[in-house]
């Protein structure tokens, strides 16, 4: 369970960070102050820009993926929460299988 539950975090910490990547890209690519006579998109700004954005899709796409992996593995394969049998009420299944089966 324990393993579920630092995928799952990790899955939103990956997401919330492709996130504000993508929402800071235009901070982060361009300068305080340009200045520039042409068009936008020839710039390296704007280059630097479409490999923040493309960057923050791929994280956010990671950290779906790993939210969707811990999810199924919780679901299909560890199931509910199991209760521990109490090693005094195993024991006394066993005693009770013994008696039960046939003596060779």
């Amino acid at each position: 369970m324990k393993k579920i539950l630092i995928g799952s975090a990790a899955s939103i910490v990956v997401f919330v960070a492709g996130l504000i990547l993508r929402v800071k890209a235009v901070a982060l690519a361009w300068p305080a102050e340009w200045r520039y006579e042409g068009e936008r998109a020839n710039t390296v700004w704007a280059q630097r820009e479409s490999l923040y954005i493309d960057i923050s899709l791929v994280l956010m796409a990671f950290g779906v993926l790993l939210l969707v992996a811990s999810l199924s593995r919780w679901l299909f394969v560890d199931g509910p929460p199991k209760q521990k049998t109490p090693k005094w009420e195993a024991a006394a299944k066993k005693i009770h299988r013994d008696e039960d089966s046939p003596a060779a």
